[in-house]
């Protein structure tokens, strides 16, 4: 399962081929990633976003999309996002297409991964913020905090 720094690894590796770039298509390829959403639905969404930013919260990869959309991605134990396969890997359960040629893949065998798709800054902000403490790099994770927490 990757673990918060292995997840910031991630992020700092896919963001210089994400950040800038939209998205022409996606297919998905697996309906229980995309719940509670329909993945003809999700698609549609996310065709023509621009991809803004790629940041992490918590163990989530959070693709800042154009329009206040935001893309969580968990890869839980065995998923991964794959920039440029040469060929779709088994086990794809994702494909997001990008301008100039270039495909991410999500690949997981397990099947245990999610995406979620959050539309306004509000809806990301109570999702995340039921599902995650204080970010261990900030100001507010402190001894104080810790110890308020025991």
């Amino acid at each position: 399962m990757p673990e918060l720094p292995e997840v910031e690894t991630i992020r700092r590796q896919l963001a210089p081929h994400l950040e800038g770039r939209t998205i022409v298509d996606v297919e998905i390829f697996d309906p229980r990633w995309t719940r509670p959403w329909v993945p003809s639905e999700f698609e549609a969404k996310l065709r023509g976003a621009l991809v803004q930013r790629l940041s992490r919260a918590g163990k989530y990869l959070v693709w800042e999309l154009s329009g206040a959309r935001y893309l969580l991605v968990h890869l839980r134990m065995t998923g991964a996002l794959l920039f440029d396969p040469a060929v779709d890997p088994p086990h794809t359960r994702a494909r997001f297409a990008l301008d100039a040629g270039h495909h991410v893949a999500y690949v997981d065998p397990r099947r245990f991964g999610t995406g979620h798709l959050l539309e306004g800054e509000a809806a990301r902000d109570a999702y995340l913020a039921a599902r995650l403490g204080v970010e261990p790099f900030t100001t507010e994770f402190t001894a104080a905090y810790l110890r308020q927490l025991a």
